[in-house]
């Protein structure tokens, strides 16, 4: 029996040395294999990068032919070291995956060709394809404003829309280097950091629109909205670029091109307890069998292209198919349209301080509008407190802990002479053009009728009074009278950290005017808290940027609250008033034109109702929520009362079926007749959302809200219990 066993236990191990054997020669005819694969790959990719060379050099002189560089504002391409070919190839086409969420694919994926032909780096680094991008937008914008002063301008009406474009497009550039600047903050995975960017470049796309808008519906009209298409679709490429990344969990590092074939990770040693092959059995050659870490193990990561990178963010907008195209019904009759004044509204610019030991001429003793009685008979009587009647004592005691200890001014306006200064542009003029810090400003009880404007180098004014019906600005001008409707408006903030409290901001001209802003805001950051707007058809003119209103009391008949700002609306009172006949009302008129924007209007926990006198008349005329100025118009009501005389549809059409595909419009737990929504427009874009979707929509995400608790604002960053 041994002598038997024995035996066996000699053919196994002589099974078992052939099986060694056989592996290892599978082994080794794999290494043969696979090397000659490597070989003959890079053979191929030698020659492709030799055509990629002379591809790029014809990119190149086409790009200097058909986009040549602009001249004055336009930032810089950013310069680099050259990448490798290889990775150049590599990398460039995972990052042409962006263009598929773009509205404008080709003319992505052309930008994408000419930006990386000229900065190499660009094809490595996307935040450099960022700042290529915005390049060139800007080259874009500049050409696009010097063709659009070629045109012919005949009327006045037509000259007065072109100080507006001027206007705005100066903004525009201005966003434009700020968006260049911030390009490297891009921070992958966490979309609020990008916060600053997505901003500015919203706001490049909102000035275009604003430029177009001011000019009266016609062949004109149209001409400009022509000569600005190629600039808006390089401002949405832009804004899709940071979506997109923005969205990735890792972006590539800033460094040279690694070498495709990485070294292996050591080798496991073998087990000793396994059985050993026989050591006088044949073996293979052993530089043969073994494979070369080096050469066979290619790094993974090196070889195989980023997925998070070749696929758009499966959490970013999408594109909607009907919005790849530019909308034909952009050109339809839009009652904003006619929206600029430049010679009657121009930003106060920088002046000389009024010599203080010459004599001021003694200003006009300012009586109220003669329509401001009118104007305020609908409000609710106010208590010893200055407070409304209706308000109970919880909501009596909120607002007066909100309103705080005002700060110390720097100066003081008083139309009765015991200030500094009389009028409120007289303490704008003389802010010094050097001071450090918040500089603040309280104005006396008292009428102005002045217009006043907050220019946008005024950054962190405050301004406050001794309340919304004591201390008040007020002025008449209107469309009717041959003001563009961007003009119009009393009161202009546009310098960012701007702060209002305890103001009113009316317009009296009255709904036969049509278009008289109260007040527009275009200035980032900006704050008002009790504060009153007043007036008919476009009453507070939300323009750009992020906006936080709280404790706010606004009025209007028609699209009274409008605009393309980030808006945030918490504890205010919308009051809808008595319209002209045969009018309808509308609350809100968003003016969002692209998906990638990071703008909308929101309303938490406010009150929608009736003002007094319009009450006994809200059968006579339907009221609305809101409905869609732009193609991608973008409204929020959450936490809010609303009253039984918003119609049941709750929104209304634009004109025909013009964005009812493309807007959104969500609601979510508000509570008062008018909030049920069984009977809502059964648009695609109408939603009651969940609590999850209308975090997306507070001042915590939506603003990125932290500069509101710092400037010392009272606020809800989140939603309610």
């Amino acid at each position: 029996m041994a002598f038997q066993d024995f035996d066996i236990i000699q053919e196994r191990r002589r099974q078992e040395r052939r099986r060694t054997l056989k592996k290892r020669l599978i082994i080794a005819l794999v290494v043969l294999f696979v090397l000659g694969g490597i070989a003959a790959v890079a053979v191929v990719a030698f020659g492709s990068m030799k055509n990629n060379t002379n591809d790029s050099n014809k990119n190149e002189n086409k790009g200097g032919k058909h986009h040549p560089p602009s001249t004055g504002s336009s930032p810089k391409t950013p310069s680099s070291a050259p990448a490798t070919p290889a990775t150049t190839q590599s990398a460039a086409f995972q990052l042409t995956s962006v263009c598929e969420s773009s509205s404008y694919k080709s003319l992505c994926t052309d930008t994408v060709a000419k930006t990386t032909a000229q900065n190499p780096n660009a094809a490595t680094d996307p935040k450099e394809l960022v700042k290529s991008f915005i390049t060139s937008t800007t080259e874009e914008l500049d050409k696009a404003f010097a063709k659009a002063g070629t045109i012919r301008l005949n009327t006045e009406v037509e000259k007065r829309a072109f100080d507006v474009c001027k206007e705005v497009m100066e903004n525009a550039k201005e966003e434009l280097r700020s968006s260049f600047d911030g390009a490297g903050t891009i921070v992958p995975g966490k979309p609020q950091a990008n916060g600053d960017l997505n901003n500015w470049l919203s706001a490049v796309m909102s000035y275009q629109e604003t430029c177009i808008d001011s000019f009266p519906e016609g062949p004109l009209k149209l001409q400009f909205m022509t000569t600005f298409n190629s600039s808006e679709g390089h401002t949405s490429n832009s804004l899709a670029l940071v979506s997109h990344l923005a969205g990735l969990t890792n972006l590539p590092q800033v460094q040279p091109a690694p070498k495709q074939v990485q070294p292996a990770p050591k080798q496991v040693p073998p087990d000793p307890k396994q059985v050993q092959p026989d050591p006088k059995a044949v073996q293979p050659d052993p530089k043969a069998a073994k494979p070369d870490p080096k050469a066979v193990q290619p790094d993974p990561k090196a070889a195989k292209p980023d997925p998070k990178l070749v696929k758009p963010d499966p959490k970013a907008v999408q594109p909607d198919p009907k919005a790849v195209q530019p909308d034909p019904k952009a050109v339809l009759p839009d009652p904003k349209a006619v929206k600029p004044d430049p010679k009657a509204v121009q930003p106060v610019p920088k002046q000389v301080p009024p010599d203080p030991k010459a004599v001021q001429p003694a200003p006009k003793l300012v009586q109220p509008a003669p329509k401001r009685r009118l104007l305020q008979t609908g409000f609710p009587l106010l208590a010893e407190d200055g407070l409304p009647e209706w308000m109970n004592h919880e909501e009596r005691k909120l607002l007066k802990d909100e309103e705080g200890a005002m700060p110390k001014p720097n100066v003081i306006v008083a139309q009765d002479g015991t200030g500094k200064f009389k009028t409120i542009n007289e303490a704008l003029v003389a802010i010094p053009p050097k001071h450090q810090g918040r500089y603040v400003i309280f104005v006396k009880k008292g009428t102005y009728i002045e217009t006043v404007i907050v220019a946008k180098h005024m950054v962190n004014l405050t301004i406050y009074g001794e309340g919304s019906q004591k201390t008040i600005i007020t002025g008449a001008k209107n469309f009717v009278d041959g003001i563009p409707t961007y003009h119009t408006a009393t009161f202009v903030a546009a310098g960012p950290g701007f702060i209002a409290r305890s103001i009113g901001f009316i317009n009296t001209a009255g709904p036969d005017k049509h278009q008289a802003v109260a007040a527009r805001v275009s200035a980032d950051k900006a704050i008002f808290i009790n504060c009153r707007f007043e007036g008919f058809q476009d009453t507070l003119y939300a323009h750009t940027h992020r906006q936080y209103y709280r404790n706010c009391v606004i009025a209007g008949t028609i699209d009274f609250i409008f605009g393309d700002a980030a808006a945030v609306f918490q504890g205010c009172m919308i009051y809808v008033r008595k319209p002209s006949p045969n009018q309808k009302n509308i609350v809100t008129a968003q003016g969002r034109k692209d998906k990638f924007e990071t703008t909308g209007i929101v309303l938490q926990n406010c009150k929608i109702l009736p003002e007094e006198p319009f009450k006994p008349f809200t059968k006579q005329f339907k009221s609305y929520l809101g409905r869609p100025w732009k193609q991608y118009s973008r409204t929020i009501i959450m936490e809010s009362q609303i009253e039984d005389f918003i119609d049941p549809a709750g929104w209304l059409e634009w004109e025909g079926n013009f964005a009812l595909d493309t807007l959104f419009y969500g609601e979510f737990k508000n509570t008062g007749p008018g909030a049920r929504t069984q009977g809502r427009v059964k648009w695609a874009g109408r939603k009651d959302i969940t609590r999850e979707e209308a975090m997306a929509y507070t001042v915590e995400t939506f603003l990125q809200g932290t500069w509101v608790k710092e400037a010392g604002g009272p606020v809800r960053m989140g939603l309610g219990s």
